[in-house]
């Protein structure tokens, strides 16, 4: 899956801050395929409309867009750290807590980079 994150500065300039703050109140923390050409099926068309979700597609369609989540996150930091320690995965911990599997992953690098612990390479 390619992802490609988006901040809500940028996406406010692509689709106007209305239209970004309601995406992101939908979708926020989430990953959704945008098609380079969608249509009024896709899940964003009724949030934001057919010429903001073209807007959208034109600047970075053929993606799984992860929308930033407007909510604060760190009220849950000491839970998701608790449960980081416990071995539960990342998109369960995300799910559970109502974050983003981006937040968890962040909040466990920093974790690791505290204890002076360095990412371990892929497929090790």
């Amino acid at each position: 899956m390619s992802e490609r994150w988006i901040s809500f500065p940028e996406l406010e300039d692509v689709i106007g801050k209305a239209e970004a703050e309601a995406l992101c109140k939908t979708f926020g923390g989430l990953s959704k395929y945008l098609p380079r050409k969608p249509d009024a099926d896709h899940p964003f068309a009724p949030i934001i409309g057919m010429q903001a979700l073209a807007d959208l597609a034109a600047y970075t369609g053929g993606w799984h867009l992860a929308l930033p989540n407007l909510r604060r996150p760190e009220a849950e930091k000491n839970r998701i750290l608790g449960m980081l320690d416990d071995g539960r995965p990342h998109q369960e911990i995300a799910e559970e807590c109502k974050v983003s599997e981006r937040w968890v992953r962040h909040l466990a690098a920093r974790r690791r980079e505290a204890q002076g612990q360095r990412k371990l390479p892929i497929g090790v």
